[in-house]
């Protein structure tokens, strides 16, 4: 839980930036590459990320209890997460300029 609190310190400070929730390719290996293709004849552009609930279960603390069950870390993830989607969805907007 001190390692979680030290990183959330210096997570905070870089939560108001979009640029911070971008997807790198050391934890996709695709989605840069699908942003890459074009996908401007295709009907429709589907996007997928981890969801909230397969994450909070994964990542566990010291002991061994999932994330998803301590408050204070599951409002953060959920808010986290949420702010991954955002950023996936905006990027796939503008580059297929979607409204």
């Amino acid at each position: 839980m001190g390692k979680f609190i030290d990183e959330l310190e210096a997570t905070l400070e870089y939560f108001e930036s979009p640029e911070y929730f971008v997807i790198s390719d050391r934890y996709s290996a695709v989605y840069n590459r699908f942003l890459k293709l074009d996908l401007s004849n295709s009907p429709a552009i589907r996007g997928q990320m981890e969801g909230p609930i397969s994450f909070g279960f994964r990542v566990v603390g010291q002991d061994d209890k999932p994330m998803l069950f301590n408050d204070t870390v599951r409002s953060f993830m959920l808010e986290f997460i949420a702010k991954k989607v955002n950023t996936l969805s905006k990027r796939l907007r503008e580059k297929y300029r979607l409204n």
